[in-house]
């Protein structure tokens, strides 16, 4: 089950999901294997199976760096908790700095991705916290 940025999540609900790819994890790793696949077929024209590989590296890239860049933008809100609700920047390196939690690096992360993150990360120092994200 994918969860999506915006949903409020208690804790325990992110640590089952924890060793299980998301279904857009899957879905990219699944179109980045049939680019590759149709990359190798012998009646493409060189042109198209370039076109095939080129797809396929780049959904691969962003399986591998995740969908945050420095200077994204995100909003966080974690119920009772004023220093984690508020606008956050992504800063070099795909880090997300929080205080009282310190930073948390988003590379490999999807978007869809970032709730259960946070939710995961966010529980290391408060119990059961309910947290809302928003990609700006």
């Amino acid at each position: 089950m994918a969860v999506l940025a915006g949903f409020v999540l208690a804790a325990g609900q992110a640590d089952a999901q924890e060793t299980r790819p998301s279904s857009e994890r899957l879905l990219l790793g699944s179109r980045a294997a049939k680019a590759e696949s149709v990359a190798s077929v012998d009646n493409e024209s060189e042109s198209a199976r370039a076109e095939h590989r080129a797809e396929a590296e780049a959904l691969r890239n962003r399986l591998r760096e995740g969908d945050f860049h420095p200077g994204d933008r995100i909003t966080l809100s974690v119920v009772g908790e004023a220093s984690l609700t508020n606008t956050f920047s992504v800063r070099n390196g795909n880090v997300l700095d929080l205080p009282g939690i310190g930073e948390l690096s988003l590379k490999g992360v999807l978007r869809s991705e970032l709730q259960d993150v946070l939710v995961r990360e966010i529980s290391r120092f408060i119990r059961e916290p309910r947290v809302q994200a928003t990609v700006l």
